[in-house]
């Protein structure tokens, strides 16, 4: 018996080489299959829990709002008590020294109430149920009402506050006057623990600007002109610390402002920010 040619057993053992590459890739397509399915096993439950853990946070954010609200509810109302009879006791015949005492009474319940309504705001904000209100209101008096709230912190630190608004800015403008007045209180009172002497001038002016929608309409209907439209811009100029190049590039992250500066600012910037940004 003779025995197959070369070229016969040269093809069998490349049948048998194929057939075990065959099976190598199969059993590695099984293999990664089945990885395949258990990652997105994980990935799915992943996403499970983060979307529970964003419900629980929703749920937090929400608690605290509310908690907020009713405590800010609770504490504004002796508050303003207070606030309205150390106006009335200053509306009556004090002594110098009683006078001033009335004074400080009347201040520290406007600040305290200040501080409510901006931790109060923090939480409309995180919660999306911050509102801007759209009301006909007078610039300079939203101003001087501004320097008036700040005005004993300045005086404590010898501070003087002057503002000037540009002769060409309009009277009268439509927003929320109460945010404006918050923005810059916000903004002043951070200044003034930045300013250790000397004076913080505010100026105040107005450009004309395009509506923030570009569909914005009057109440005719028709597309509201960009004259009736500012943008208002507020330039301060104080004597005192600079703020670092580095953390005034992370303004957006709200908490790491002036940490290392007066971490007790951290509030008024931050709210400060918001409030901006909303605008």
């Amino acid at each position: 018996m003779t025995s197959p040619p070369d070229y016969l057993l040269v093809l069998r053992q490349r049948i048998t080489t194929l057939e075990q590459m065959l099976t190598e890739r199969e059993q590695l397509m099984q293999q990664q299959q089945t990885d395949v399915r258990t990652l997105t096993n994980e990935l799915e439950h992943a996403y499970t829990t983060i979307r529970q853990l964003q419900t629980n946070v929703d749920l937090v954010v929400q608690r605290k709002a509310d908690f907020l609200a009713n405590l800010s509810h609770e504490i504004r109302t002796p508050l303003n008590a207070v606030i309205g009879m150390a106006e009335l006791l200053l509306d009556t015949d004090l002594s110098p020294k009683q006078r001033d005492l009335a004074e400080m009474i009347y201040t520290g319940g406007t600040t305290s109430i200040n501080l409510i309504n901006d931790i109060r705001d923090l939480a409309l904000i995180e919660t999306g149920q911050f509102e801007l209100t759209h009301q006909p209101y007078r610039l300079a008096g939203c101003v001087e009402s501004s320097l008036d709230i700040v005005a004993p912190r300045a005086a404590a630190k010898h501070l003087d506050l002057i503002y000037y608004i540009d002769e060409d800015t309009p009277q009268i403008f439509v927003g929320d006057a109460r945010r404006f007045e918050q923005v810059l209180i916000n903004l002043l009172s951070s200044l003034i623990q930045l300013t250790e002497n000397g004076e913080i001038a505010l100026f105040v002016s107005a450009t004309p600007c395009p509506p923030p929608d570009a569909t914005a309409r009057g109440e005719d209907g028709a597309t509201e002109v960009a004259s009736t439209w500012f943008r208002i811009v507020i330039t301060l100029d104080y004597r005192g610390r600079a703020i670092p190049p580095d953390l005034l590039a992370d303004f957006c992250s709200h908490w790491v402002i002036m940490k290392t500066l007066y971490p007790r600012s951290e509030v008024y910037l931050v709210l400060l920010w918001l409030l901006a940004s909303i605008w």
